[in-house]
């Protein structure tokens, strides 16, 4: 058999089954299947692992996501869009789909519904790396001491792990600024209070927060700062290098540069 199809240098569409798929140059099949066009003859079975994203995903994840339509359902728990869009990225660059499964069983087990969701509206705004371990990555400044800016007591030196009970975290999402270990994304530390977007005497480190111990996303800021019970330290990281963290679909536990005390 042989399918219709154009090639260009940003995408790969392809006529088959009386459908049309786009191939973006990202996807990590892209020069595989460029190959593959240029034989005489095409190989189905190939072309349908290639165009077939929705089998995919249900194989990969072990029956735990289901596709219904446009939307993706992880057992049972329909998904917002962009971390459907997550999963499907993860696969079309090449990862297993792991990370995300984790991702999600994380943030099952997190006790609140209402923090449950308002994290998906935090991370469908901001985009958060998610780790191997289905953790994500958030942002926060600190003192130039390592310490925590508002009591000067909390060591958030690299690899230190921050926590407090989770009882008493301000779980109410109409107050801004309450009891809870704060962290934000990126853009937060741009148009937040005065005392983030000063980085006079002061550090921005990476922080790794497991979705369970979420615990408010407040409305202020748009969404772009939380509280929690705990977050490990991974690394600190300079201003120019927020975007870099950022671009990453999996976070690995190596930090982006060597910090000491």
């Amino acid at each position: 058999m042989r399918v219709s199809y154009t090639v260009t240098g940003d995408n790969i569409t392809l006529f088959y089954k009386s459908k049309i798929f786009s191939i973006p140059s990202s996807s990590s099949r892209f020069a595989e299947l460029k190959e593959h066009l240029k034989l005489p003859k095409h190989d189905s079975s190939f072309i349908e692992t290639i165009v077939n994203i929705r089998s995919m995903i249900e194989r990969f994840a072990q029956g735990n996501v289901k596709i219904y339509g446009d939307e993706v359902h992880y057992k049972g728990m329909p998904v917002v869009n962009s971390l459907a869009e997550r999963l499907v990225q993860l696969i079309d660059d090449g990862f297993e789909v792991t990370p995300w499964i984790n991702f999600m069983e994380n943030v099952m087990s997190n006790p609140s519904k209402d923090s449950r969701e308002r994290l998906f509206t935090f991370l469908e705004k901001n985009k958060s790396p998610i780790t191997e371990d289905g953790h994500f990555i958030g942002f926060k400044r600190i003192s130039y001491d390592w310490t925590d800016i508002y009591s000067g007591k909390m060591d958030n030196s690299v690899g230190s792990i921050v926590e407090m009970p989770r009882e008493k975290v301000d779980a109410n999402n109409e107050k801004t600024c309450s009891s809870g270990l704060h962290f934000a994304a990126s853009i937060y530390l741009d148009t937040g209070p005065t005392k983030f977007t000063n980085t006079t005497n002061s550090r921005t480190i990476v922080v790794k927060v497991n979705p369970r111990d979420v615990v408010a996303v407040p409305h202020d800021y748009a969404e772009t700062k939380m509280r929690t019970c705990r977050y490990e330290v991974l690394s600190e990281v300079e201003v120019g290098q927020i975007k870099e963290v950022e671009s990453q679909n999996i976070y690995g536990d190596a930090p982006l540069r060597e910090s000491f005390v």
